[in-house]
């Protein structure tokens, strides 16, 4: 009977053997990461674009054009406004909520996620979307207070600062995000047959349909404590100086005051009416 060979062991390989494996096994996880990032990459263009900044690239300040979009929306109470509402507020949770997994997850298509807003469906028997639209209002309106103090922390009034506070500590707390954990089966230490963790860890539900949007606001003020962020890129928000307006923009430059061109016209020519018509008559004749 002929005697079976007996399998070499990696670790019994000569050296380049192991570093022809090695060198193979990165040049895969290279291809893999740059197939990762660039979906990631692509995700985070189309969603600029959803809220109104095509061009940016940056996750935080993307989430931070959504929080402002939804924000911005005139008259959430009319009928077509909730549905712009949801779509907005669907992306920008999923886009929150794959923050916290630490990657770009599937989207938020099942809103039962959401205690709050199962509460209410199953106490009604309307669907999630009718829902929504009614919570959409106030939503939006707690919304504006939290950005209306965090745009201008010295000008809002004491009970506006700890309302904003109150909500976003609520909202964001370990207990508003439920977590599934679950052992890994095939644990390896090394990470070379299995995987070097002891848990996976995913989350399936949010008490409040605020809690994604809340915790990546508090993180981002708690980073700015930290030394990590500047303030410029912890909260890259303004609230519009035109009397009136009341609108929110997310500009490249702190020193912006305005949330748009119109806008700053519009002041100009309340405020400053012989600057103004001086300025135009300059443009005119530059451009025309």
């Amino acid at each position: 009977m002929k005697k079976q060979r007996k399998l070499t062991t990696f670790e019994e390989l000569p050296d380049g053997e192991k570093r022809r494996i090695a060198e193979e096994r990165h040049r895969e996880l290279v291809r893999l990461l740059q197939s990762m990032a660039q979906r990631e990459k692509d995700l985070i263009g189309i969603l600029a674009k959803l809220f109104g900044a095509p061009g940016e690239r940056n996750r935080e300040r993307v989430i931070w054009q959504g929080i402002v979009a939804f924000a911005n929306i005139d008259k959430i109470d009319d009928t077509s406004s909730p549905q712009l509402g949801l779509i907005y507020f669907r992306h920008l949770a999923w886009l929150c909520a794959s923050r916290l997994a630490g990657e770009l997850t599937d989207p938020i298509d099942d809103l039962s996620i959401f205690r709050d807003l199962e509460f209410r469906v199953k106490r009604t028997g309307k669907s999630p979307d009718e829902v929504f639209a009614e919570m959409a209002p106030a939503l939006q309106s707690q919304f504006r207070r939290t950005l209306f103090w965090l745009a201008d922390p010295n000008r809002s009034e004491p009970d506006v600062k700890a309302e904003a506070l109150r909500f976003l500590l609520e909202s964001s707390s370990e207990s508003a995000i439920h977590f599934d954990i679950d052992p890994v089966d095939d644990f390896d230490e090394t990470g070379n047959r299995g995987y070097p963790l002891f848990f996976w860890k995913s989350i399936w539900g949010y008490e409040t349909v605020a809690s994604p949007i809340a915790k990546f606001i508090f993180d981002q003020l708690e980073q700015y404590h930290a030394g990590e962020l500047t303030l410029n890129k912890a909260v890259p928000i303004i609230v519009c100086k035109r009397p009136g307006c009341g609108k929110f923009a997310v500009p490249r430059r702190r020193t912006k005051e305005f949330c748009s061109n119109s806008c700053r016209t519009l002041y100009r020519q309340k405020t400053k009416p012989k600057a103004h018509a001086e300025y135009m008559r300059k443009y005119r004749a530059a451009n025309y």
